[in-house]
């Protein structure tokens, strides 16, 4: 989100951020499309959060709570799922890209594009 804000600020008003900070992603224009999740049935969400470790297992065991935090989890994947990029200029900013060391899930290569 915040490399797309960056980028329409740079449309609409000809100014961009002097310095970007992004992390746990790859490359908008090398994202590997992974299964869609945002649709996934509530016990097959909940499932998949486990095995990423995405939320405290005390969290995804109480449904009061999880019944809060689903909502805007599922909103989450579905932007990731459905965001397309369109190519423009690189942006002139200063970027930090962090990435966890045993995040698996994304490889420094995809990081560093």
């Amino acid at each position: 989100m915040c490399f797309e804000t960056a980028r329409s600020l740079r449309r609409e008003t000809h100014r961009q951020p002097a310095h970007l900070f992004v992390s746990a992603t790859e490359a908008p224009h090398r994202r590997n499309m992974e299964e869609p999740l945002s649709g996934l049935p509530k016990s097959e969400l909940v499932k998949k959060l486990h095995e990423f470790n995405g939320a405290p297992v005390e969290a995804l065991q109480n449904d009061e709570l999880s019944d809060l935090m689903l909502p805007t989890i599922r909103a989450d994947f579905e932007l990731c799922e459905t965001y397309e990029y369109h190519p423009e200029p690189p942006l002139e900013c200063s970027m930090i890209i962090y990435g966890g060391l045993e995040d698996y899930e994304v490889e420094a290569e995809r990081l560093a594009a």
